[in-house]
């Protein structure tokens, strides 16, 4: 873009030679930058009130604001006190800059901490630059289309093919900090204990279950003379509890807790879906049954003892029914099954047991609520909360970058991506949503909007692909 659009700003100060210094340095600084197009493309022309160009936006202070200017449209404005300064104190001056026709009041900043001698104030010259931003993009808005102010894809953060943005994202937001720190607490407390297990685990999970021979079925008997040989004793592995909204990441952080406790183990993650298996038959899938114990019933070695040694992950138990959740509680305290049908010794089938849910259990346990057990709850060792993504809006632009380089998402198109940018009115219509379903919500808003890009072949997201 060769020809750039002029911005005006008015300044009204008792200084204002430093004002115009300073404001100029502020606009040089964000132009020089390439997460900033608009800047780039304006040109700062700062003028006095004996100008007859109207500005674009007012720097000024209070008692230049209690005469009537008949501006109409109101003139974004951004007042300035200062202590020091009686036409700069917050007095009716300002009450009246508020209630006029003539000013829309986009900010306030001290005077003496902007434009002082000493060095300017971190807090202040961010709201300067964030008013300077939006008076350039207000600006060009009018002189260009919505896909001449865009940015690339990656403006907040570049990722390398072989991240996963999706868990990248669970941890580089400031929101997720206690979250973070929590959990790897949480991990390094279970890796300690199961130090002294970990030489079982790989034993029991590289040691198939025995079958009968020439027929289909588990042979229990062979199975118990097994543990009588190791001579076995009842282990107590610690368990996690992850509780967060639907969509906030417990499946991400589940996968990365049984990669940190078995390094090098092949499949080390087992999930079972609690809602999506039949009630009556939740009991067969973890604990297990013996052909004939029931009508219909086959040998199956249900969830903990086929996955022994293993990081097994209870999706959803807060749906998980109250007699199905003694049980549980049983194996969290031993370690140990007893497949419905069987009459001897329980089996040893330990692991680790990472489960989560999106219900409030910890207000049914705390309020005798019979939909979960307070002794269950308790049995967890470590209870991990997720913040939900409305309360992750300190860096919400970050994960938006984060997930537009997603492949599932914005799928590669040769050496580039269906989409290589995405419009500031995009981002903007992005930051206000209120994504009920986290960050699941975001990347499928993501997905189908790229989705409409593509139709028009454009490379660019817009905020009408959004909608």
């Amino acid at each position: 873009m060769t020809d750039k659009t002029p911005l005006v700003v008015q300044i009204e100060w008792n200084d204002f030679e430093t004002a115009r210094q300073l404001l100029g340095k502020h606009f040089e600084a964000l132009s020089a930058t390439e997460q900033h197009p608009d800047m780039a493309a304006t040109e700062l022309t700062v003028v006095t009130g004996e100008s007859e160009v109207r500005p674009h936006l007012l720097v000024a202070a209070p008692d230049f604001l209690s005469h009537k200017r008949n501006w109409e449209p109101p003139l974004p404005t951004l007042i300035v006190l200062d202590k020091d300064d009686p036409r700069g104190q917050w007095n009716n001056d300002v009450v009246s800059a508020f209630r006029s026709l003539d000013y829309d009041i986009v900010g306030i900043v001290r005077g003496s901490r902007l434009f002082g001698e000493q060095l300017p104030d971190p807090d202040e010259s961010a709201l300067l630059e964030g008013v300077l931003k939006e008076a350039a993009r207000k600006l060009l808005r009018k002189k260009l289309q919505e896909e001449g102010l865009s940015k690339p894809i990656g403006w907040k953060a570049l990722l390398e093919e072989t991240i996963d943005p999706g868990f990248v994202s669970l941890f580089a937001d400031p929101a997720t900090r206690q979250m973070a720190s929590d959990l790897k607490r949480a991990i390094l407390s279970v890796q300690r204990r199961l130090a002294s297990e970990r030489s079982f685990f790989d034993e029991l999970r590289d040691s198939p279950l025995p079958l009968k021979e020439g027929e289909e079925g588990i042979d229990w008997e062979a199975l118990a003379r097994s543990e009588e040989d190791r001579r076995v004793r009842t282990r107590r592995i610690p368990s996690v509890l992850l509780l967060g909204e639907t969509g906030t990441g417990k499946t991400l952080l589940a996968r990365w807790i049984a990669e940190s406790l078995l390094v090098g183990a092949e499949n080390s993650l087992y999930r079972v879906n609690i809602s999506a298996v039949g009630r009556e038959l939740i009991d067969g899938e973890l604990f297990g049954s013996v052909r004939g114990s029931y009508t219909d019933a086959q040998d199956s070695p249900g969830a903990f003892l086929a996955n022994r040694g293993k990081v097994i992950f209870l999706d959803e138990i807060g749906d998980m029914l109250p007699e199905h959740q003694t049980r549980l509680l049983l194996y969290l305290d031993s370690g140990q099954v007893r497949p419905t049908g069987w009459n001897g010794n329980p089996f040893q089938a330990p692991s680790v047991v990472v489960a989560a849910t999106n219900r409030p259990v910890r207000d049914w346990a705390q309020g005798d609520d019979e939909r979960f057990r307070a002794d269950l709850l308790h049995r967890f060792d470590r209870i991990v909360e997720i913040p939900p993504l409305r309360e992750r809006r300190q860096d919400l632009r970050l994960l938006i970058s984060l997930t537009l380089q997603a492949d599932d998402v914005n799928p590669p198109k040769g050496r580039e991506r269906t989409v290589e940018r995405i419009s500031l009115d995009a981002v903007s219509e992005l930051e206000s949503r209120p994504y009920p379903g986290n960050f699941r919500d975001l990347r499928t808003v993501l997905a189908r909007a790229i989705e409409r890009a593509e139709a028009e072949e454009s490379r660019i997201l817009c905020l009408r692909h959004l909608r």
